[in-house]
């Protein structure tokens, strides 16, 4: 956690830091007796290199794997925040082991299940309004990298590298570390009409998906749907997008040859080639639905 601390506090200069860590050391049953000094490290860092910061740390949550690890380590931050606030720093307990939190809450034996988070997160809010019943809590630092502001027009535009133009990460998937969480407000999807570049009736039980297995030489976020089916008797084709052009010649999907599945919600997924890709079998039934009219 401390390498972590010396990754992110530089770069977003919080004004609030709010710290649940140690469950993984007590289930591990690592260096659970020197849990005080360790966190202390950590607090060191965070309040020395960031002038203005409040902290509120947590208890650990309840788990039926070690009990009697969570509850050395939970007495060792206690005494920690009571010392660290002795000696001036702004810092509260957010306690996450005094019942209110129970097994229950477990979606398996160390993890919070929806209702847990619910708690969990009340128990921060709760903490977040000690600090500000204080006076501790003061404006976030502006010298940094990025706005804190509003994330955008609540759109989300879907440009190939654009995870790369953002100074806060390098990464388009999302984890806690990434700054670029931030509530941009309810999402408006935004899409325009390309046209219909093929439509056609099909009977039980034909079926149609569609999937991109040919990129037709376009480059990555330019690539169309192509078309593939089955007409009932256990084989599968495709017909490769051509765009505006329609679609090209029916094609046999030799590496499907003497696949046995139900075909009704057969989901395709992306392909190293237009021969070799995965296919996903989900079992959806359709009722009462004897013809059906795709368009694309």
């Amino acid at each position: 956690m401390l390498n972590r601390a010396y990754n992110i506090i530089p770069l977003a200069k919080p004004n609030v830091v709010l710290i649940n860590a140690g469950t993984n050391d007590a289930t591990q049953n690592f260096a659970v007796g020197n849990a005080y000094n360790r966190m202390r490290d950590m607090l060191d860092y965070i309040f020395t290199s960031t002038p203005g910061v409040s902290i509120a740390l947590s208890t650990l949550l309840p788990n039926t794997l070690s009990p009697g690890n969570v509850a050395s380590i939970n007495h060792q931050y206690r005494q920690l925040v009571r010392d660290q606030a002795s000696a001036g720093r702004h810092i509260v307990l957010a306690e996450m082991h005094d019942g209110f939190i129970t097994m229950a809450d477990l979606v398996d034996t160390t993890h919070p299940n929806d209702t847990g988070f619910k708690k969990m997160a009340s128990v921060w809010y709760r903490a977040i309004q000690s600090l500000g019943s204080k006076t501790w809590l003061s404006p976030p630092s502006n010298a940094v990298s990025f706005q804190d502001g509003a994330g955008g027009d609540t759109t989300c535009p879907k440009i190939y590298g654009s995870g790369n133009v953002d100074p806060r990460g390098r990464t388009q998937v999302l984890k806690a570390l990434s700054l670029r969480i931030i509530d941009d407000g309810r999402y408006r999807h935004s899409a325009q009409a390309q046209g219909v570049v093929h439509q056609g009736w099909y009977v039980e039980p034909d079926d149609v998906w569609f999937a991109q297995l040919v990129n037709n030489g376009v480059g990555r976020s330019g690539e169309k749907d192509d078309w593939v089916f089955s007409q009932g008797e256990g084989v599968y084709y495709y017909r490769e997008n051509l765009g505006d052009q329609g679609f090209g010649e029916k094609m046999h999907i030799v590496s499907l040859e003497g696949v046995s599945c139900d075909r009704e919600g057969v989901c395709w997924g992306d392909v190293v080639s237009f021969l070799v890709f995965v296919l996903l079998s989900f079992f959806y039934p359709r009722e009462g639905k004897e013809a059906e009219r795709r368009e694309m």
